[in-house]
């Protein structure tokens, strides 16, 4: 989605820079030949509506599309990349943490990451595995699961009614009792 609005940005950019260019001699050729002809009347006023858009929107449209190749850049670097902290987003692309948060956090409100969020204004993690650590979380509160160290590597596991789980880091297979 991100990589079809910046071709269309490309292609507008480059138009209204070409209407610019072609927007002067016609602006030139109306105002000398307006007295002699209708047509130079409609090529004068043609040459300043291309030259008024070329001029205010170019800048705009090529900005527009820089903050959608951040967007992008951003967006690759979570997904194909599997960047999942903020710290390390922030250290990749060369700009300070709170930059870096807030870009994750533009993307998220645009729709390109629809699949993620920011923990803690640290971690970036995909929805699905947020909503299944906020479940187990009240889980345990409801005291429905407990929550055992691995006997192996220490890492934290949740019993939710299962009487053995296989550690998800080092495959130890753990009890609940």
């Amino acid at each position: 989605m991100v990589k079809k609005q910046i071709n269309k940005l490309k292609f507008w950019g480059i138009l209204s820079a070409i209407g610019f260019v072609v927007g002067i001699p016609l602006i030139i050729l109306g105002a000398s030949n307006i007295e002699n002809s209708a047509l130079a009347v409609v090529g004068l006023v043609v040459g300043i509506v291309l030259v008024v858009v070329g001029f205010y929107g170019t800048p705009l449209i090529w900005t527009h599309r820089a903050d959608l190749k951040k967007c992008e850049a951003v967006c690759d670097l979570i997904t194909e990349k599997n960047v999942d902290t903020i710290s390390l987003l922030a250290s990749t692309l060369g700009v300070k943490e709170s930059v870096a948060l807030n870009l994750v956090r533009e993307c998220i409100a645009k729709r390109y990451l629809t699949e993620y969020t920011v923990v803690e204004n640290q971690q970036i993690v995909k929805l699905d595995i947020a909503r299944k650590a906020i479940a187990r979380d009240a889980a345990v509160l409801k005291g429905e699961a407990k929550v055992k160290k691995c006997t192996n590597c220490g890492s934290n596991l949740t019993f939710e009614g299962q009487k053995y789980v296989d550690c998800p880091y080092c495959g130890t297979r753990n009890f609940s009792k």
